[in-house]
C-alpha cells in the first residue's frame, strides 16, 4: 500500500469555514427518510446543506448526540462534497464511493475512487483522509492494484504572489 502525507498549501483551505458552517442550520431532502433516536437514514437522492457545504448522495446517514450532529457517512454512485468558502478562494469538491464527515474531530474520509478538486489543483487516490485541525491531507493508493495517488497542483496567481523587489543600485 502506497501512503503519501502531504500538507497541501490552499489545495483544501477549508479548515476556517468548516468549523464556521457547523454553526449554520442542517437542511436535508430525500426521497426517504427514517430517524430513531441518534441516528437517521436518508435514502435516495440526498442533498445535505449546511452553510457552504453541500453534500449529495444516494444514502446519507446521520449520527447525533445530545441533538448535535456528529458524523455524516454518505454513499453513492459517488457521493459528492461541495464546499464553498468565498469567491476569492473558490470552490472545493470532491467525490468518493463514500464520505464521512466527522464534524467533532473535523475530519472528512473519501473511500473509493476519492478525488478532491480546487481551483484546478487535484488530487486523487484509493482513499484520503483530511484533517482540518492540522490541514493534513493523507492519500492512500492500492499499489497491490497498480493504483497510484495522483496530484496535480496550479501554480499560483500572479495577483497572489508578492513580487520581488530588488533593491535600487547605487547612484541610480
Amino acid at each position: 500500500m502506497q501512503v503519501k502525507h502531504i500538507a497541501l498549501l490552499g489545495l483544501l483551505a477549508v479548515a476556517p469555514v468548516l468549523a464556521q458552517d457547523t454553526q449554520q442550520q442542517i437542511s436535508i431532502s430525500s426521497d426517504r427518510a427514517v430517524f430513531e433516536e441518534n441516528h437517521g437514514v436518508y435514502i435516495g437522492n440526498v442533498e445535505l446543506n449546511q452553510g457552504g457545504l453541500t453534500i449529495t448522495a444516494d444514502t446519507l446517514q446521520l449520527m447525533t448526540e445530545n441533538k448535535s450532529v456528529e458524523k455524516v457517512i454518505a454513499t453513492g454512485g459517488p457521493a459528492r462534497f461541495t464546499r464553498q468558502a468565498s469567491a476569492a478562494e473558490g470552490k472545493v469538491s470532491a467525490a468518493a464511493s463514500a464520505i464521512e464527515y466527522d464534524i467533532v474531530n473535523e475530519v472528512i474520509t473519501l473511500t473509493g475512487n476519492a478525488h478532491i478538486n480546487r481551483q484546478g489543483s487535484l488530487i486523487e487516490g484509493t482513499r484520503i483522509v483530511y484533517n482540518a485541525r492540522n490541514r493534513v491531507v493523507n492519500a492512500v493508493a492500492r499499489a497491490e492494484t497498480g493504483a497510484r495517488v495522483n496530484m496535480v497542483l496550479q501554480p499560483l496567481r500572479n495577483g497572489n504572489k508578492e513580487k520581488e523587489k530588488r533593491p535600487e543600485e547605487p547612484g541610480r
